[in-house]
């Protein structure tokens, strides 16, 4: 398994992130945790992703999750010419809600546990990685459910990349994160396993050899 788990942006690490990719340059943003927003703001938001991306050697394009809702295996051929997913930040269930309606929970997961795509990203991509969600209301809203989306589906259920909670942000001063240290002191008040990030700093997974970059 290959992982490269972000605060903000790439953080301090990125040579470690094309070698992770290794050849092939094909890949895909994820930014369905945006899909709240405005079309012109998550139009934007994808294009900088992008650009930022091209910038450091990639090939990338945008996966709307929203495309392959009910359609796995189509989702799965798409993966597969791919070598990473970078997930960037929005809200983390509504991001998780994309990733189970479409099947990524499932075929994305098996690709990304034999090693046969990257998982990458920053902010909600650290979040749904965990088993699960606990806390994570503090700081996003779990009951938006944009149009097109299954009200039908538990949000706090993660994609169990990881075993432990990652939380990203701990030192931000923005306002939307301001709840962060009340998500962190939950999950330690319960007695679980708890990693924080500063803005730079970065989780990496190479296979069995486990890394965490400050």
């Amino acid at each position: 398994m290959k992982l490269y788990l972000s605060s903000q942006k790439f953080g301090n690490y990125v040579e470690q992130l094309i070698l992770l990719c290794g050849e092939n340059k094909n890949v895909v943003v994820i930014a369905n945790g945006l899909d709240d927003k405005p079309d012109g703001y998550r139009k934007n938001r994808i294009e900088v992703e992008v650009e930022n991306l091209k910038s450091i050697g990639f090939i990338p394009e945008e996966l709307d999750l929203r495309n392959y809702f009910n359609n796995s295996e189509g989702l799965r051929v798409f993966l597969s010419k791919k070598s990473m997913v970078w997930v960037r930040g929005g809200s983390s269930f509504i991001l998780n809600r994309a990733m189970i309606q479409s099947g990524f929970s499932r075929v994305g997961v098996e690709m990304i546990k034999r090693s046969r795509l990257v998982y990458a990203g920053y902010s909600a991509a650290l979040i749904v990685a965990s088993t699960n969600l606990l806390g994570a209301e503090l700081v996003d809203d779990a009951t938006v459910i944009p149009s097109g989306y299954s009200k039908n589906i538990n949000p706090f259920l993660g994609l169990g990349l990881i075993n432990f909670y990652l939380i990203p942000h701990i030192d931000s001063k923005e306002d939307w994160a301001k709840n962060v240290p009340l998500h962190v002191k939950k999950l330690q008040e319960k007695n679980l396993e708890v990693m924080t990030l500063k803005e730079g700093e970065v989780f990496i997974v190479n296979d069995s050899d486990f890394k965490f970059k400050n």
